[in-house]
């Protein structure tokens, strides 16, 4: 959780989505959470650079359809 909050927000969706299943983890979790981690090794030498412009521009998508347990939007 540190990691997904603090350091890595592309993974804070995933990581928040298994801690759901904390208590009666199964196979799938396992497997998604080895995933997880083996993307952060994959990315570990990239970095979000800025550079001082004046704008920002920020885009958003919702989508309700892939979150099967309880339809809300992410």
């Amino acid at each position: 959780m540190y990691t997904a909050i603090n350091i890595r927000l592309d993974i804070a969706f995933t990581t928040l989505r298994l801690t759901r299943f904390n208590v009666n983890p199964g196979p799938e979790h396992y497997a998604e959470a080895d995933r997880t981690i083996r993307y952060l090794v994959g990315i570990r030498s990239l970095a979000l650079q800025l550079r001082g412009g004046d704008t920002f521009e920020v885009a958003s998508d919702t989508l309700f359809v892939d979150n099967s347990l309880d339809q809300k939007s992410s």
